[in-house]
């Protein structure tokens, strides 16, 4: 449509099946394709032209997992390979995350934080980009001499002298929860912030296992790496101690 000689056009296709990894399937007909394959000539149908910016509207959302995440991989080489500035549209929190150089969280049509994904986890800036991205569990408290009053607990908190309300609300990752074996040392852990807890329900989730537990009448999780619960092993309805560091 664009004109060019077919020689080159030749050539530029040879180019971009080589890139999306299809040069072998070449002379198949799109119903002979897998979504994934099809997706992959959609984008080389995108890039083929050299676009200065190319915008991706959920390209992944109708494919199954594995192929999601292979797919993921394609897209960011391809982006380093070519030097083309991607705008990516997503709902997949782990999508966004893993893609993109840096992250613009809506709600509603407002930006509600741009940052390097490293930033938007690590130190997101509401309570919406805490929920939305990854997990997180939420505490409501006040400060009370030097530390925030949480029920009947007091957690002492880093850089509460910044924070000029006396009305605080955390969010604490599952995975920053660590979890205690006995005996506990005055000097590697602060006594108000080590807590026992009963497990209630244990979730394996792969990499990670996922315990629910109750505190201070607030539902809340803690990330386990799988080799570590495996090495201590508990099970639902036991007592464990957990540190709030």
């Amino acid at each position: 449509m664009r004109k060019m000689p077919q020689k080159l056009i030749d050539e530029r296709v040879s180019e971009i099946l080589k890139l999306v990894g299809l040069t072998e399937w070449r002379t198949h007909y799109p119903a002979q394709l897998s979504g994934g394959q099809q997706q992959r000539v959609a984008l080389g149908r995108a890039i083929a032209i050299k676009p200065k910016v190319l915008l991706l509207d959920e390209p992944l959302s109708a494919l199954d997992a594995k192929i999601r995440v292979r797919l993921r991989t394609v897209i960011k080489r391809l982006q380093q390979d070519l030097g083309i500035t991607m705008i990516y549209v997503t709902h997949d929190q782990e999508e966004a995350l893993s893609i993109a150089d840096r992250v613009a969280i809506m709600k509603k049509g407002q930006i509600q934080q741009l940052g390097s994904p490293w930033e938007i986890y690590k130190a997101p800036q509401s309570s919406f980009v805490a929920e939305f991205v990854g997990t997180s569990n939420f505490i409501a408290g006040t400060k009370t001499n030097g530390k925030v009053q949480f029920g009947q607990r007091e957690f002492l908190v880093s850089g509460l002298e910044d924070v000029a309300s006396e009305t605080l609300y955390l969010a604490i990752r599952p995975e920053k929860i660590e979890l205690v074996a006995a005996p506990i040392s005055s000097e590697e852990y602060v006594a108000s912030n080590v807590v026992d807890v009963v497990a209630e329900v244990i979730t394996f989730l792969g990499a990670v296992v996922r315990v629910t537990f109750t505190l201070e009448g607030e539902e809340m999780d803690i990330d386990i790496p799988e080799k570590e619960f495996e090495r201590i092993g508990f099970q639902r309805g036991e007592k464990i101690t957990l540190y709030f560091p």
